[in-house]
């Protein structure tokens, strides 16, 4: 036998009490709680709660006109070579730098005000029957951001071993951003937290450690290292070792902490998906 539903009424039944009555009050406190409780849900479940945002920028950078190479030799009376144009680095040093020749060029392709690429040549004279059997250049420069505004200085740091002779050494590279926590914007208070020199130039010996240097710098929160690597080279026994590095900055990915009302848009969001479910 079919049932038809024929007709439906909905009743509508209202309650009202005054303003200090215990109904109020609970009515009151349900509500605060239907309002509290997702954001609350919302936090503790860590995945709809925005901890942290990323955003795509391609940093202004300005290479500061210093750099520091040191490299080992396979001959004992000169085991060691220093290049540098710092200047209490070549007052203390000077015995040590057998660099004739160097060549730095920056590019800015699209005419936008930012360097796109860097382009730095390196030529070491080498005693007769010596040849380098690792190096490490420093290249210190100038790093700002504008969406999440940044200033500070940085460095491109690259190490190599040398098994046999090699005449011409050649690098491709991209420098990109290195974080160990999101940075925290403020549009209008510019983060100058590192915004201090990877080298110490004042004479002190130590200060022109590699170790040293590399262990200060690896410390910091936000640096910047090498990605997409290419190494070429031509080997050869001659008086001169050349290092060419091509080195590209491109649009990188920046990790931020969002701030208080962007954080409140996304959960205010979840929330209601949560309400709703």
């Amino acid at each position: 036998m079919v049932v038809l539903e024929v007709f439906t009424k909905n009743i509508k039944i209202s309650y009202k009490s005054t303003l200090l009555s215990k109904a109020s009050v609970l009515a009151l406190i349900f509500g605060v709680l239907s309002l509290v409780l997702p954001f609350i849900f919302a936090y503790k479940s860590k995945g709809l709660w925005l901890k942290r945002d990323t955003f795509y920028e391609q940093p202004d950078v300005k290479f500061r006109g210093e750099y520091i190479f040191v490299a080992t030799t396979n001959n004992y009376n000169k085991s060691v070579i220093t290049c540098s144009n710092l200047p209490h680095f070549d007052n203390v040093l000077r015995p040590l730098d057998t660099c004739s020749v160097i060549k730095v060029r920056e590019t800015d392709r699209n005419f936008d005000g930012k360097t796109e690429e860097l382009d730095l040549s390196l030529q070491v004279n080498l005693p007769v029957n010596t040849h380098l059997t690792s190096f490490c250049i420093i290249i210190p420069f100038n790093y700002k951001l504008q969406v999440c505004p940044l200033e500070m200085q940085t460095a491109i740091i690259f190490q190599e071993l040398l098994p046999f002779y090699i005449s011409k050494y050649s690098l491709v590279a991209n420098v990109v951003v290195t974080q160990t926590s999101p940075l925290i914007c403020h549009r209008k208070n510019t983060n100058t937290l590192f915004n201090y020199p990877v080298i110490v130039d004042n004479g002190d010996l130590n200060n022109y450690d590699i170790n040293t240097i590399i262990t200060n710098f690896s410390k910091r929160n936000i640096s910047t290292s090498l990605r997409d690597v290419y190494k070429s080279f031509s080997p050869g026994k001659t008086q001169n070792f050349v290092l060419n590095l091509n080195i590209e900055f491109p649009e990188d990915r920046i990790y931020y902490k969002p701030g208080f009302w962007q954080v409140l848009k996304w959960a205010w969001i979840h929330t209601i998906f949560l309400a709703g479910d």
